[in-house]
Protein backbone atom coordinates (compact mmCIF):
# COMPACT_ATOMS: atom_id res chain seq x y z
CA UNK A 1 0.00 0.00 0.00
CA UNK A 2 1.20 3.47 -0.78
CA UNK A 3 1.37 5.76 2.22
CA UNK A 4 -2.13 6.95 3.07
CA UNK A 5 -3.77 4.59 0.58
CA UNK A 6 -6.71 2.49 1.74
CA UNK A 7 -6.70 0.10 -1.21
CA UNK A 8 -4.21 -1.62 -3.46
CA UNK A 9 -5.43 -1.92 -7.05
CA UNK A 10 -4.07 -4.55 -9.40
CA UNK A 11 -5.05 -6.48 -12.50
CA UNK A 12 -4.90 -10.13 -13.42
CA UNK A 13 -5.26 -10.38 -17.15
CA UNK A 14 -8.17 -8.14 -18.07
CA UNK A 15 -9.78 -8.24 -14.61
CA UNK A 16 -9.15 -5.44 -12.15
CA UNK A 17 -9.13 -5.97 -8.40
CA UNK A 18 -8.88 -3.83 -5.32
CA UNK A 19 -7.57 -5.08 -2.00
CA UNK A 20 -8.21 -3.07 1.14
CA UNK A 21 -6.90 -3.15 4.68
CA UNK A 22 -10.21 -4.65 5.84
CA UNK A 23 -9.77 -7.45 3.32
CA UNK A 24 -6.32 -8.26 4.67
CA UNK A 25 -7.58 -8.09 8.26
CA UNK A 26 -10.43 -10.49 7.45
CA UNK A 27 -8.02 -12.88 5.74
CA UNK A 28 -5.60 -12.77 8.68
CA UNK A 29 -8.35 -13.45 11.23
CA UNK A 30 -9.89 -16.30 9.25
CA UNK A 31 -6.47 -17.81 8.62
CA UNK A 32 -5.53 -17.44 12.30
CA UNK A 33 -8.74 -19.16 13.42
CA UNK A 34 -8.17 -22.09 11.05
CA UNK A 35 -4.49 -22.40 11.96
CA UNK A 36 -5.13 -22.12 15.69
CA UNK A 37 -7.92 -24.67 15.42
CA UNK A 38 -5.64 -27.12 13.65
CA UNK A 39 -2.89 -26.52 16.23
CA UNK A 40 -5.26 -26.93 19.20
CA UNK A 41 -6.85 -30.11 17.84
CA UNK A 42 -3.40 -31.48 17.06
CA UNK A 43 -2.36 -30.79 20.67
CA UNK A 44 -5.52 -32.44 22.06
CA UNK A 45 -4.85 -35.51 19.91
CA UNK A 46 -1.18 -35.54 20.93
CA UNK A 47 -0.32 -35.62 17.25
CA UNK A 48 2.34 -33.34 15.74
CA UNK A 49 1.38 -31.69 12.45
CA UNK A 50 4.16 -33.60 10.69
CA UNK A 51 2.31 -36.84 11.50
CA UNK A 52 -0.81 -35.78 9.58
CA UNK A 53 -1.29 -38.20 6.73
CA UNK A 54 -4.55 -36.74 5.45
CA UNK A 55 -5.95 -33.21 5.58
CA UNK A 56 -9.46 -32.96 4.13
CA UNK A 57 -10.74 -29.53 3.10
CA UNK A 58 -14.47 -29.49 2.37
CA UNK A 59 -17.15 -27.12 1.16
CA UNK A 60 -16.94 -24.44 -1.47
CA UNK A 61 -13.82 -23.25 0.34
CA UNK A 62 -12.16 -26.58 -0.32
CA UNK A 63 -13.34 -26.85 -3.88
CA UNK A 64 -11.39 -23.89 -5.25
CA UNK A 65 -8.51 -23.61 -2.78
CA UNK A 66 -5.01 -23.31 -4.20
CA UNK A 67 -3.12 -25.62 -1.83
CA UNK A 68 0.34 -24.16 -2.53
CA UNK A 69 -0.87 -20.62 -1.84
CA UNK A 70 -2.80 -21.76 1.26
CA UNK A 71 0.37 -23.37 2.60
CA UNK A 72 2.51 -20.34 1.67
CA UNK A 73 0.46 -18.06 3.95
CA UNK A 74 0.02 -20.72 6.65
CA UNK A 75 -3.68 -21.41 6.10
CA UNK A 76 -2.85 -25.11 5.78
CA UNK A 77 0.06 -26.87 7.49
CA UNK A 78 3.23 -27.55 5.51
CA UNK A 79 2.59 -31.25 4.94
CA UNK A 80 3.14 -32.95 1.57
CA UNK A 81 0.55 -31.73 -0.94
CA UNK A 82 -0.35 -35.36 -1.59
CA UNK A 83 -1.71 -35.48 2.00
CA UNK A 84 -4.23 -32.70 1.30
CA UNK A 85 -7.56 -33.64 -0.24
CA UNK A 86 -9.99 -31.03 -1.59
CA UNK A 87 -13.43 -32.66 -1.49
CA UNK A 88 -15.86 -29.85 -2.29
CA UNK A 89 -19.45 -30.02 -1.04
CA UNK A 90 -19.65 -33.20 1.01
CA UNK A 91 -22.77 -32.26 2.99
CA UNK A 92 -25.22 -33.19 0.23
CA UNK A 93 -23.46 -36.49 -0.49
CA UNK A 94 -23.39 -37.33 3.22
CA UNK A 95 -27.06 -36.51 3.70
CA UNK A 96 -27.98 -38.61 0.67
CA UNK A 97 -25.93 -41.55 1.96
CA UNK A 98 -27.60 -41.32 5.37
CA UNK A 99 -31.04 -41.37 3.78
CA UNK A 100 -30.33 -44.27 1.44
CA UNK A 101 -27.82 -46.51 3.19
CA UNK A 102 -28.20 -48.45 6.43
CA UNK A 103 -24.42 -48.95 6.37
CA UNK A 104 -23.88 -45.19 6.32
CA UNK A 105 -26.40 -44.78 9.14
CA UNK A 106 -24.57 -47.38 11.25
CA UNK A 107 -21.23 -45.71 10.58
CA UNK A 108 -22.66 -42.29 11.49
CA UNK A 109 -24.00 -43.72 14.76
CA UNK A 110 -20.58 -45.20 15.62
CA UNK A 111 -18.87 -41.90 14.85
CA UNK A 112 -21.41 -39.98 16.93
CA UNK A 113 -20.72 -42.24 19.92
CA UNK A 114 -16.97 -41.76 19.56
CA UNK A 115 -17.06 -38.02 18.86
CA UNK A 116 -15.81 -35.62 21.47
CA UNK A 117 -16.83 -31.96 21.72
CA UNK A 118 -13.81 -29.69 22.01
CA UNK A 119 -14.55 -26.02 22.66
CA UNK A 120 -11.50 -24.32 21.20
CA UNK A 121 -12.26 -21.07 23.03
CA UNK A 122 -11.63 -22.93 26.29
CA UNK A 123 -8.34 -24.48 25.20
CA UNK A 124 -5.38 -22.68 26.82
CA UNK A 125 -3.24 -22.96 23.68
CA UNK A 126 -5.87 -21.56 21.32
CA UNK A 127 -5.42 -17.85 22.10
CA UNK A 128 -1.63 -17.98 21.78
CA UNK A 129 -1.93 -20.05 18.60
CA UNK A 130 -4.46 -17.57 17.18
CA UNK A 131 -2.06 -14.67 17.70
CA UNK A 132 0.83 -16.66 16.24
CA UNK A 133 -1.21 -17.59 13.17
CA UNK A 134 -2.11 -13.97 12.34
CA UNK A 135 1.17 -13.75 10.43
CA UNK A 136 0.95 -14.64 6.74
CA UNK A 137 3.73 -17.21 6.66
CA UNK A 138 3.96 -20.99 6.31
CA UNK A 139 3.03 -23.17 9.29
CA UNK A 140 5.82 -25.66 9.77
CA UNK A 141 4.70 -29.22 10.38
CA UNK A 142 6.80 -30.13 13.41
Amino acid sequence: FAEGAKNFAFAVGEREFSLGLRDIDALQRAKAAVGAGIAALSAVAGLPLAALQRVVVAGLFGRYLDVANAQAIGLLPSVPVSHIELVGNTAAAGATALLLSTQAQAMANRLRQQAQLINLAHRPEFEDAFLEHLYLRPTEAS
